[in-house]
């Protein structure tokens, strides 16, 4: 095999592999660990166990869709709370969550915290997520999460409400940008690499051609 061949043909598998490679492991992430609905009952208590498979660091939200007025269900969820644009805003809709929630693992506490914070709100297209904490996962560590609704939260019934454990987005968007990167190595090996294949075997064929004429 000529040099042209090889080179054009490693470049092509190298940026196979890389695509590969990528895929299989972002196929294979756990980015939402836990997923699961939720009444928002006065007394209502979660507990779920789950394992991670990234070391990043993961937000617990209340996750809501956006079946009722924009304004309404942020002022239930508490995502306006003391917001800075007009502290006012819910005076006669107050927020229906409270809860507090503790995470452990290997039998100890790890984490804690109330839903009395505004860390991990987030405005999605079809919902809104109320976040009730943060805390640093590990690679193939297992944990327990307990989340304990102190308020009658039913008013969001109809929003479908669920209990999420994910990766935080700031942390996917980097892993996105890495998936962006690797997406444009893989193009330049194959703007390379495809080139130099097709070169060399054109010249193989036009010196096969030339040999036949010769003969």
């Amino acid at each position: 095999m000529r040099r042209g061949t090889k080179t054009g043909l490693g470049l092509i598998l190298v940026g196979l592999a890389i695509q590969a490679i990528g895929l299989l492991w972002v196929s294979t992430r756990h980015w939402t660990p836990v997923d699961i609905p939720i009444t928002l009952s006065p007394g209502e208590i979660i507990s779920k166990e789950f394992k991670i498979n990234i070391s990043a660091p993961y937000l617990i939200s209340i996750v809501v869709q956006k079946n009722l007025p924009f304004d309404t269900l942020n002022c239930l969820l508490g995502t306006w709370t003391n917001w800075a644009g007009n502290p006012r805003r819910c005076e006669s809709t107050s927020s229906v969550i409270e809860a507090t929630w503790t995470l452990s693992s290997r039998g100890h506490v790890i984490a804690n915290g109330t839903s009395n914070t505004n860390i991990g709100n987030d405005w999605a297209n079809l919902d809104i997520s109320k976040g009730l904490g943060k805390f640093q996962g590990e690679y193939g560590r297992s944990y327990k999460l307990e989340v304990n609704f102190l308020k009658d939260g039913r008013r969001l019934a109809g929003c479908n409400p669920r209990l999420e454990v994910a990766v935080s987005d700031e942390w996917a968007k980097g892993i996105l940008l890495a998936h962006v990167t690797s997406n444009l190595l893989t193009a330049v090996l194959w703007l390379i690499g495809i080139p130099l294949l097709l070169i060399s075997v054109v010249r193989r064929l036009r010196k096969k051609v030339a040999a036949t004429s010769s003969s």
